[in-house]
């Protein structure tokens, strides 16, 4: 008998005969021992035309819940899936009959009538009789649920890490060991101006060679790459570009067993902020350093702008002149008041008028500390003045007043200097009534009063009036100064805790997850189906530590950038509790452990459910990992006039006494392995905080080691958000 096809499916090896030839009962005994089998983990069995069962393997028949393999025999698929399933087989398996082409490792999702769907690797080919004839079809599925489910928790947890990049306000940049890109956020892509798309196709070296071009000094910044690169430490600088943006950068190295693999930036447009620092440092310089020693003097530096725009508005109501305050070179500091017709849209809007303005704009703003310049303008006549802002001997800016007529100017010469400029005598002549009349010598009077005001803003408001306001914002500024350098160094631990996590606490469980699916790979090619379960569950166990570590991430990230709204509504605190231990209630069962409560049957209160039923997840999650098997937790609800105490004790292993105050800090590393050694990173307890002082509430926790923990929580009777 001449052997037409040897395939190996994961511990059962299956020859599959050329049917042309005879069947020998040596054949036979062989195939037989096969189907009845107990111990063969794959589903194999035999059809006629009509895509009915002729034989099944012992193991299909416990797949169908029959207690024999000939109760299958003259049914079909419809009788044990639900009819999508059962369709596609019909006519998958009716193909095969027409075409004699087989259907190589095809994956299914089988759906059943009474119970959830499973995945099968599934390979069908003609079976023919003694002539060569297709009288039907035979196959084989394997079962792949396990690895489908697996790979589906490790696309979610994929997506989590996905979403955590994206929610942190930082460009992210993640590097193996030979600088090749791993991973970025488009935050990265932002700040650095550069399509992410390019990312993956050259190192992250070459980018930073093509990039670092924007930057004021390149090639200290690629020296610094270069050791930094090399080295094991945790570096902070700040990054200045030619274009005047300012970037903190951040970096920290992946370790494994003392080895670097990779390493992790962050870069933070910091900008605005430096800018602010930079325009208060010119502020403090002008005010407090002595007049010849503050360099050049701007008038937005000393000056409250919306102080001095009502100042002029009250003046031109006042005086009925136009008015405007502008720096040195004709540039307006203040917004224009009382400007007439005559000269914005006429006068101005022809050339030669235009520059005859200009002419004049220059003399009027030109440093005179005697006095005020008064003059008829150079286009139309009419009367202008302007006076000098002088600080301590600095010229900082020039005040114009003006567009005032008088009976010098008659209609027959504004017509002349309509067809000297080239605009419409009536239209210029129409702007012309519309301006404010007044006498020449009452309006040298108004500039007079003009230039007084402006020498006592210069002396006395100046020396008086700026000084207090020196000192309140010297107070302020420290004020200010103080919280930053709290916030900064919150700030700081907040992302060494990010960097943290996603340099070692996330590599471990993938690291987990890749072992055991190389040894899981090497058993099923070495057809050694020992420990496959065990290996699956540890995958999974990984998994799953691996995803709620990631919730939590997500959600403590959304808490610091402000995504987590608070949505207080009427919820039972003792439903919570118990929905609560009925999602850890397997895990607590896997180590005998008993929960028992102490609370009333129910308490009202304005909560976010989802926030506190996160609270207590972690909590009690914590209390089972920390718990020996056979252990006890004890769960009690109490109340005062002002607020809920909910408590969680256990009879664990306790936390040490230098432990203790570390708990519920960002800037502090706390993290201890389970009586089975589960892991964890320290962020429960630290989204635990942050989601009770929504609520108005305190956390904290009591323990003595090796005794046992409790870990206490309250909420207000009447929770608003804080």
């Amino acid at each position: 008998m001449k052997i037409g096809l040897k395939k190996s499916y994961h511990g059962v090896e299956i020859f599959f005969c050329n049917m042309k030839l005879k069947m020998t009962m040596q054949y036979r005994f062989l195939l037989y021992a096969i189907l009845d089998n107990e111990n063969v983990p794959d589903a194999i069995y035999f059809k006629n035309r009509e895509s009915r069962f002729i034989r099944i393997n012992r193991f299909m028949a416990n797949k169908f819940n029959l207690k024999e393999p000939a109760e299958a025999v003259g049914k079909t698929d419809y009788d044990f899936f639900d009819a999508n399933y059962a369709e596609q087989a019909f006519k998958d398996e009716q193909a095969i009959i027409r075409t004699g082409q087989p259907i190589i490792e095809k994956e299914e999702m089988e759906t059943w009538f009474d119970r959830p769907p499973t995945w099968v690797l599934t390979t069908k080919l003609p079976l023919l009789d003694k002539k060569g004839t297709i009288i039907g079809t035979y196959g084989i599925s394997y079962d792949i649920t396990q690895r489908k489910k697996a790979e589906n928790d490790l696309r979610k947890t994929n997506s989590l890490l996905t979403s955590t990049l994206e929610s942190t306000a930082d460009g992210i940049l993640v590097i193996d060991k030979d600088c090749k890109v791993i991973q970025f956020n488009k935050k990265f892509t932002e700040l650095w101006r550069i399509p992410g798309a390019t990312l993956e196709d050259v190192n992250d070296f070459d980018h930073f060679l093509s990039t670092c071009r924007q930057l004021v000094d390149m090639e200290k910044a690629q020296a610094s790459y270069l050791a930094i690169n090399a080295g094991k430490e945790t570096t902070s600088d700040n990054l200045f570009f030619k274009d005047g943006r300012i970037y903190e950068r951040y970096s920290q190295p992946q370790l494994y067993e003392g080895e670097i693999v990779g390493r992790v930036w962050s870069f933070r447009d910091i900008t605005e902020r430096k800018q602010m620092e930079e325009a208060i440092r010119k502020r403090i310089l002008s005010l407090t350093l002595p007049m010849n020693e503050t360099g050049v003097l701007n008038f937005e530096d000393i000056f409250d702008l919306s102080e001095v725009q009502r100042t002029l508005n009250e003046f031109s109501e006042a005086t009925g002149v136009a008015s405007i305050l502008t720096h040195l070179d004709g540039t307006p500091i203040t917004k224009p008041i009382g400007f007439t017709r005559f000269c914005n849209e006429i006068v101005r809007k022809s050339t030669i008028g235009c520059a005859n303005c200009y002419k004049s704009d220059a003399q009027l703003g030109a440093l005179h500390p005697e006095g005020p310049v008064v003059m008829p303008c150079l286009s139309g006549g009419l009367w202008d003045a302007g006076t000098s802002i002088i600080i301590g001997g600095h010229h900082v800016a020039n005040w114009i007043i003006g567009q005032v007529r008088d009976n010098t100017q008659t209609d027959d010469s504004m017509r002349a200097y309509a067809r000297k400029i080239g605009v419409d005598e009536n239209r210029l002549l129409e702007a012309f009534h519309e301006v404010p009349s007044m006498s020449e010598k009452q309006f040298k009077a108004v500039a007079q009063i003009m230039y007084t005001f402006a020498r006592q803003l210069s002396t006395s408001v100046y020396q008086n009036f700026q000084q207090a306001r020196f000192i309140s914002e010297q107070k302020r500024a420290e004020a200010v100064l103080h919280e930053n350098e709290a916030r900064l160094r919150e700030l700081n631990a907040t992302k060494d805790k990010f960097f943290s996590i996603i340099a070692h606490d996330l590599k471990n469980p993938f690291n987990c997850i890749l072992g055991f699916s190389e040894l899981l790979e090497d058993k099923i090619k070495q057809n050694d189906l020992t420990k496959v379960d065990l290996y699956a569950s540890t995958i999974k166990k990984s998994c799953n530590q691996a995803m709620n570590l990631l919730v939590n991430l997500l959600d403590w990230a959304r808490t610091q950038t402000g995504a987590m709204k608070f949505h207080p509504e009427n919820i039972d605190l003792i439903q919570l509790i118990h929905l609560s231990i009925q999602l850890l209630e397997d895990a607590a069962n896997q180590k005998s452990i008993s929960i028992d409560c102490d609370m009333p049957q129910s308490v009202i209160l304005k909560l976010d459910k989802s926030m506190i039923y996160t609270v207590l997840r972690n909590i009690l999650a914590n209390a089972i990992k920390f718990t020996h098997p056979d252990g006890h937790i004890f769960i009690t609800v109490k109340s005062s006039e002002e607020e809920w105490l909910v408590s969680i004790s256990d009879n664990g292993v306790g936390i040490k006494k230098e432990v203790l105050p570390k708990l519920f800090r960002i800037d502090e590393t706390v993290s201890t392995e389970g009586t089975n050694n589960e892991q964890g990173s320290g962020i429960g307890l630290l989204l635990c905080k942050e989601l009770i002082a929504k609520h108005g509430g305190d956390i904290w926790a009591k323990s003595e080691w090796g005794k046992g923990s409790t870990f206490c929580f309250t909420i207000p009777t009447g929770t608003t958000s804080n």
